[in-house]
């Protein structure tokens, strides 16, 4: 019986779990990923990230983002190294 390999997790989480990964792995920025930082973050940047195809919109209106393209993303605009 061949056994298929298993299926890698898929790059693509929600928002609010990408967020607390970018806060636990940069404490320094003292991000609060609650939900007034997510509404803040995608007024300024959502149409940045739907254009560079790191942030879509899933069904039942919860957004998703590429987990770690994100987080770089997200990083370089909060340290100022991004074109926003």
């Amino acid at each position: 019986m061949d056994q298929q390999p298993p299926t890698p997790p898929s790059e693509w989480v929600e928002l609010k779990e990408a967020l607390r990964v970018l806060a636990d792995q940069h404490p320094v920025l003292k991000i609060r990923p609650g939900p007034k930082f997510r509404y803040d973050f995608l007024a300024k940047h959502k149409d940045t990230l739907i254009e560079r195809d790191l942030l879509r919109l899933a069904s039942g209106y919860r957004w998703i983002v590429r987990r770690e393209p994100f987080v770089t993303f997200t990083f370089d605009v909060l340290t100022g190294k991004a074109d926003q």
